[in-house]
This record gives C-alpha cells, structure tokens and sequence, in this order.
C-alpha cells in the first residue's frame, strides 16, 4: 500500500486533525481543494472520510513540503496528558494517531525502546512517511533533555518503506 491510499475506504479522520494539518501547511487558496474533497465545512467534532482527507493531501503533495508541515503539527495539537520527555512524546504518538482516526483499519504506530536514549517506531499509517519524519523530528527537538546533545530521526535501513509501496515505514531516533 503507497503512500496516500487509506487502508480501508470506511476509515475516517476527526476533522481537528484536518484542520490542524491544513494550517501547518499555509497553503494559499485551499478552499477550492477542500471543496473538490467534500472537506469545505470542516468542523473540530465531525468525522470525515480518511481517503478524502488524503486525497487533498496528494493533490498538494507536488507543491509542499511534508517535513515542514510535520514539524509545524506538534506545535499545534493537545496531548490531553502532561508530556514532559522525548520517551512520552514518542510513546504517545499511537495514542494520539488513535484519537484523530477511526475504522476498520487505521494503522497506528509502534514504538520500542533500544537503548535509555533510542527507540525505533514503526508507522503503519497511509500518511506521507515525510510527514510523520518532521513529525517526529519536532517531538524529539522539542522535547529533548537539555544535555542530549545531537539528535537523530533517521529512516531504518533495509526496512519496507511507504516511499516504496509497502504499508510500513520504520525510523530510528536517538537524543
């Protein structure tokens, strides 16, 4: 499964996640693009349709960067729980992904500590693997203990890649 295709048609995204998507991407003149989704009243409690939701998310695939939109969610979502270290951050990304997404099967994220400052996370989701980078990114950058020094986010070697048409992409994080 590529990048953009959800994993089952009944699957849906709460539209806050839509909205919170739509504004780390500045893009200009979105309205017609919502539009042609079904997406042009987003509301914050409303479910929506996931392969609507990233059937827009293709259409601007060729003009943004999906790094810097990742890097600008973080900044702009709620956690419902104090998150005070990378380990939380990144642990809770399942949890979050879970709250914004319902259906049949929406994939999630897996995450599995390698070290005191390292975990791998698998992401099984149909989102673009460049936006769930800058995603993480930003987690690890914003939450990192003062003393880690240099950071890493870094696709996993030899793994299957969404970028690729698999239906996984793995990164491996170290602060």
């Amino acid at each position: 499964m590529a990048e953009f295709e959800a994993f089952h048609p009944e699957n849906q995204t709460l539209g806050r996640a839509i909205m919170v998507t739509i504004e780390a991407t500045q893009y200009r003149n979105i309205d017609p693009l919502l539009a042609k989704h079904g997406l042009a009243k987003l509301e914050p409690e409303n479910w929506y349709s996931q392969p609507a939701d990233l059937a827009l998310l293709e259409d601007i695939n060729n003009t943004m960067d999906f790094v810097a939109i990742g890097m600008k969610i973080p900044d702009r979502v709620e956690y419902g729980v104090p998150v005070k270290t990378v380990g939380d951050a990144l642990t809770l990304l399942d949890n979050g992904y879970r709250h914004n997404h319902r259906g049949p099967d929406v994939g999630g994220f897996h995450t599995t500590w390698t070290g005191d400052r390292s975990l791998q996370i698998v992401c099984h989701t149909p989102y673009p693997s460049d936006l769930e980078y800058g995603i993480i990114y930003r987690l690890v950058q914003k939450y990192r203990p003062v003393d880690s020094g240099l950071f890493s986010v870094m696709r996993t070697p030899d793994t299957p890649n969404r970028k690729l048409g698999a239906d996984t992409c793995t990164f491996d994080v170290s602060w």
